[in-house]
């Protein structure tokens, strides 16, 4: 009989655990938040992601009523909401503030991220890339690396132009999975990331080792070599992570 090694039971109940909390958290949202309140909240997910909230700022539901022009009530609704996703936590006396993201938060974050997308790689190049997400893929991996070209990495708003495309290319991968569940669980997950990336810095050599990544990982991903590039992603995120811990943004502390 095959032995099974404990890691893979490890794996299977955290996966299993955090599908149970993202279905839970979707199916919450959708019965408790009205339509003026789900407005509300992609509204101020994409501040929180923008970086517009510092570390530790309050983050003021009247204001924001005034400034987004909604009643109280959603934007409470909201709120409470991003405060359950882990982008806001409450204090009495005080409110709403934006959460603080610790280097051990980082580790803890990106770890997540390595199971969960290292494994939606694995299923993606394991069932075969379509002819048509092969050459997008393909040419998100050259837009990347025309844009390294430039040599102007140091730019923020070059940086920030890189990730996009990287964003695009990771979800264009996981997309390929054929999991639904498994993608509820990287889309629960993606957030923090974001908004993490607006205090930790990115530099230049972290955007020319992940590009080098790309270029391999697209590789393996139409060769089929699933397990290969399993490890691979799973390697290219906690880099990009010890990169991230290392590059604390003084102005966002």
């Amino acid at each position: 009989m095959l032995a099974v090694p404990a890691s893979f039971f490890v794996r299977q109940n955290m996966v299993c655990a955090l599908r149970f909390n993202v279905c839970s958290a979707a199916a919450n949202r959708n019965r408790v938040m009205d339509d003026q309140s789900k407005l509300a909240y992609q509204d101020l997910r994409n501040l929180v992601e923008a970086g517009t909230f510092r570390m530790g700022e309050r983050v003021q539901e009247a204001k924001l009523a005034r400034e987004l022009e909604y009643s109280r009530t959603p934007i409470r609704a909201a709120l409470n909401y991003l405060e359950y996703e882990g982008f806001l936590t409450y204090e009495p006396n005080k409110g709403h503030i934006m959460s603080t993201f610790t280097p051990t938060d980082v580790e803890q974050i990106y770890l997540c991220r390595s199971l969960l997308e290292a494994e939606a790689t694995y299923l993606a190049a394991k069932k075969g890339l379509s002819a048509r997400t092969a050459d997008k893929i393909q040419s998100l991996v050259q837009q990347m690396q025309r844009i390294v070209d430039q040599n102007d990495l140091a730019s923020r708003a070059v940086c920030e132009r890189y990730l996009r495309v990287n964003r695009k290319f990771h979800d264009t991968i996981y997309q390929a999975c054929g999991n639904e569940h498994l993608l509820e669980l990287i889309v629960h997950t993606s957030g923090l990331p974001r908004v993490i990336r607006n205090y930790y810095g990115f530099p230049a050599e972290a955007i020319e080792s992940s590009q080098r990544d790309h270029v391999e990982m697209t590789r393996l991903l139409i060769a089929g070599d699933a397990a290969r590039v399993r490890t691979r992603m799973r390697q290219h995120i906690l880099k990009s992570c010890d990169f991230i811990v290392a590059n604390p943004l003084a102005e966002a502390l």
